[in-house]
């Protein structure tokens, strides 16, 4: 039987984000729809909500579910704001003797000591939590939660543990499968070439694909990843698709048959994880580069 209605509150869900999207169709698996801010309705059957509307349901709702990902990062300005709402909000709804809970999320390296002190104090008051293993707010979270530690959880995503096969949107894709000839599969990301640039931490593409694999789908997931045209691509037969609601049962399709994955990006490595599929992951990305506990 299936679960009523409940505001989710994602990162960019419906906003082309191959991870987030697949958090919340297996977060979401369990309800007869969600309410969603407008713009980002994964489900056909979600109800799109005003930004008024949105925050009401968030403070009122039986039940408030976070997820998407790196939610705490402070990556502009009003950022601040936003952590600082899900402090005052998370808090509110514990004293209103509602449930709320963080599922799959994960703190950056990066963060500032101050954000992730008030991220730390705002899961620590939720109903439960669930880390990503990259997250480093393990050992602070354990030190600080004394007899509430049962309510934090550190486990692998939920992309790679979750069954995606409970999902009903993406049922199809392994019969879709059947009919797509090898290729190689090209995860990029323009944001961690420009972090990895700013630190001075970036380093010349330095691969080489197998000749016989003559097809790159390339998973455009942001407007800038397109124009990203590494050298292991010249000569290749380069299709790119572009990372939405109605592609991610294609995107699962082209990882579980793909002879091999290049990545610059978590969920793509956490994909061909998933599936066995051999895999190239970059050295842009600090979440790729501890790629390795995913699996632990």
């Amino acid at each position: 039987m299936t679960q009523p209605m409940t505001p989710v509150c994602y990162g960019y869900q419906g906003k082309g984000n191959v991870g987030d999207n697949l958090m919340f169709l297996l977060n979401t698996a369990g309800f007869d729809a969600v309410y969603v801010r407008k713009g980002r309705r994964v489900r056909p059957d979600d109800i799109e909500l005003g930004a008024l509307a949105y925050l009401w349901q968030c403070v009122a709702a039986k039940e408030l579910i976070f997820s998407g990902g790196n939610i705490f990062n402070v990556d502009r300005p009003r950022s601040v704001v936003k952590i600082a709402g899900f402090f005052l909000l998370v808090h509110l709804r514990r004293l209103m003797g509602k449930t709320t809970s963080f599922r799959s999320i994960g703190v950056n390296k990066n963060t500032p000591p101050f954000v992730r002190s008030i991220a730390i104090r705002t899961i620590l008051a939720a109903s439960h939590a669930h880390l990503r293993e990259t997250s480093i707010t393990s050992t602070a979270l354990w030190q600080r939660s004394a007899d509430r530690h049962h309510r934090v959880e550190f486990a692998p995503d939920i992309v790679f543990t979750g069954d995606l096969d409970a999902v009903d949107q993406i049922n199809g894709f392994r019969n879709m499968a059947a009919a797509i000839d090898s290729h190689a599969v090209y995860f990029p990301s323009i944001v961690a070439r420009r972090e990895a640039a700013q630190q001075a931490t970036a380093k010349p593409d330095a691969i080489a694909l197998p000749d016989d694999i003559t097809t790159v789908y390339v998973i455009v997931q942001a407007v800038e990843d397109a124009d990203i045209a590494p050298d292991f691509l010249a000569g290749k037969d380069v299709v790119q698709v572009q990372s939405g609601v109605d592609t991610i049962d294609r995107i699962l399709a082209l990882v579980l048959t793909a002879r091999l994955v290049v990545t610059e990006r978590y969920h793509g490595a956490i994909l061909a994880k998933r599936f066995g599929i051999p895999m190239i992951t970059s050295n842009y990305s600090e979440k790729l580069r501890d790629i390795e506990m995913i699996a632990q």
